[in-house]
């Protein structure tokens, strides 16, 4: 427990921490800290549904483009991704799309 004072945002000396006992620790800096990290929870509007930033359950329910496989709206999504995560250029995505295509419509036959 001690080990954590001497750590960031404290930073103290071993000495200066020996002279605190336990209880200290307890009441002057590890409570409070909690109190201030549930404070910052309630408030924070970053995560209006309680949740930590980075858990984002609206993008973590995507599965990925929508539309049947091959249809207008998927294939302009899939392209789009290809060039924009991918760096390629429009008609390499295009041929990109075709061969994921058939590789697909190959697995349909064979279930």
């Amino acid at each position: 427990m001690q080990s954590l004072l001497a750590q960031d945002p404290w930073g103290y000396l071993p000495e200066q921490i020996g002279r605190l006992t336990d209880l200290q620790i307890v009441k002057l800096y590890i409570e409070p800290a909690v109190e201030r990290a549930k404070e910052l929870r309630k408030d924070s509007p970053a995560t209006p549904s309680g949740q930590p930033v980075g858990s984002r359950p609206d993008r973590e329910a995507s599965t990925g483009p929508t539309g049947e496989p091959g249809s207008k709206e998927h294939r302009a999504q899939v392209v789009q991704a290809f060039m924009d995560v991918m760096g390629m250029n429009k008609e390499r995505a295009n041929a990109k799309y075709d061969q994921q295509l058939a590789q697909w419509y190959a697995q349909q036959g064979s279930k």
